[in-house]
């Protein structure tokens, strides 16, 4: 992709011999789209004049005002290699935009567009490098995708059992020949399996690479006979495909993972401090044998770090036998220790936390009613003001107007910021006497993930807090109220 103006676009056209130019953009489902234009309406195009009905493009179906101008940029401007070299055909990435100018809300480049810009203007820089796996499968007899494959080749395999090498070569020099940086290329682990990886680059110009990059893998791999898919599960016997994304993070110039790691690894012999930034941790580690299984030798331990604070990941080798590292390694062993005492203490006690901020928020509302109807004692009858003056009834009934009014206000509240924090379910058995299955908390899996989880319960740890500091202080509200009410008892008559 270069750096091109509008004269430069028209004289590579014209100099090229290019007779047609596809316009593309990218709907909401991640599908390429385009129209194609002769040379002669290309500077009419670059002047963004050209309009396409959308009426049918996914995320502007339904609109009352489905035309779309198309805005090219000038920069994704590139011949297809593989079209015809007499009248050659080019293409321009667009953006989708209003008849009034303004950009449309549901094109899915201007999402990215304006996500990356909100990250600048905070000083950040993401750099994306893709690694693209899919697979090549035979066509039948009448040119219809199949997902059958007759090579048995494996991860890193070369010819004569992959088949595929001499598509994949030709998919390489075809990136190439636009002006694309490939990393390398091999064979992925299933039969028919491959993964081409593209140099890094910044995000917006990654996401129209990708782009580009399926539509000319599946152009190259038809001429060869074959059909290229980027489904992630063709078929249920073999490896999915998957496109692996390194991040980059820099902010301001500097790799923030660096800047990060070495700050986090300064701290890491006072606990006070990990554990003041621990709360968001995620924590992954396994060991692999030989020849891949899972065994109880820790060959290797990887420790994944995510800090929500600053969304970056720190990796620490523990087999380097460094002290940071293992003094790592202990703090995130003492956490999951902890998980059983921390479930025990707030799960299992739900119930008296519960009734605690019920009672305590009940007995706030029933002082509250009770001066309202003290000042409007005059208005009620002699027989309600008799049994209101009676201090059994004014002691003991306002603990019972407590707990009712607290129920009723309250109890959804507290069930609220628990329901979060509530453990998955699993299978326990089939009940033949009902004849259906049992289902119970999964308790185990929740200790082990509700404190260090980064995704469903990544701030299992600050609602828990929430909750105990919750319980603290309502415990001490109707300490008062227990006080008040034995006073109340003493000197009324």
């Amino acid at each position: 992709m270069g750096n091109y103006t509008r004269e430069e676009i028209l004289a590579m056209a014209e100099e090229e011999d290019v007779e047609f130019i596809r316009l593309q953009f990218t709907d909401m489902f991640g599908t390429l789209k385009n129209i194609a234009i002769t040379a002669r309406e290309l500077p009419r195009a670059l002047d963004n004049q050209c309009v396409v009905y959308g009426s049918h493009i996914a995320g502007i179906v339904g609109e009352k005002e489905p035309d779309l101008i198309l805005y090219p940029d000038y920069d994704t401007f590139s011949i297809l290699p593989w079209r015809p070299q007499q009248g050659k055909v080019a293409r321009l990435i667009c953006d989708m935009r209003r008849a009034d100018g303004s950009e449309h809300e549901m094109s899915s480049r201007y999402i990215l567009k304006k996500t990356a810009q909100a990250a600048e203007e905070a000083g950040y820089t993401c750099y994306v490098d893709p690694e693209c796996e899919f697979f090549l499968f035979h066509i039948d007899d009448n040119g219809m995708p199949t997902t059958v494959s007759h090579e048995k080749a494996g991860y890193l395999d070369v010819s004569p059992v992959d088949l595929g090498e001499n598509a994949r070569r030709d998919m390489v020099l075809t990136l190439e020949d636009m002006g694309f940086e490939v990393e390398s290329s091999h064979h992925e682990t299933a039969p028919a399996q491959h993964e081409i990886a593209l140099h890094y680059g910044e995000a917006r110009e990654m996401a129209d690479a990708v782009m580009t990059f399926k539509m000319a893998v599946r152009t190259v791999a038809k001429r060869h006979g074959l059909h290229a898919t980027f489904m992630p599960k063709p078929r249920r016997e073999v490896n999915g495909s998957a496109m692996h994304i390194h991040f980059s993070l820099f902010k301001n110039g500097k790799n923030i993972k660096e800047s990060d790691y070495n700050w986090f690894v300064g701290n890491l012999n006072q606990p006070s401090t990990i554990k003041s930034i621990s709360i968001d941790l995620y924590v992954s580690f396994y060991t692999k044998s030989q020849n891949n299984t899972i065994n109880d030798i820790y060959n290797k331990i990887n420790v994944s770090l995510y800090f929500r604070e600053f969304d970056v990941t720190i990796d620490v080798d523990t087999t380097n036998q460094e002290n940071e590292a293992h003094n790592l390694y202990s703090e995130v062993m003492n956490i999951l220790e902890d998980n059983e005492d921390r479930y025990n203490k707030t799960m299992k006690h739900r119930k008296i936390r519960t009734q605690c901020f019920t009672i305590s928020v009940g007995i706030i509302l029933s002082y509250i009613l009770y001066v309202i109807i003290k000042l409007n004692m005059s208005k009620l009858s002699p027989f309600i003001t008799e049994y209101l003056n009676n201090k059994n009834i004014l002691v003991f009934g306002q603990w019972f107007i407590a707990i009712l009014l607290g129920n009723v206000f309250s109890y959804w509240y507290i069930l609220s910021v628990y329901r979060p924090l509530l453990p998955d379910t699993k299978y326990a058995g089939y009940n033949y006497s009902t004849g259906r299955g049992n289902y119970t908390d999964d308790v185990d899996d929740y200790i082990e993930h509700s404190e260090v989880h980064f995704g469903k319960y990544w701030d299992a740890e600050k609602r828990r807090n929430k909750i105990e500091k919750i319980y603290k202080v309502t415990r001490i509200i109707i300490l008062v109220q227990l006080v008040i009410s034995a006073i109340l008892f003493l000197i009324l008559k």
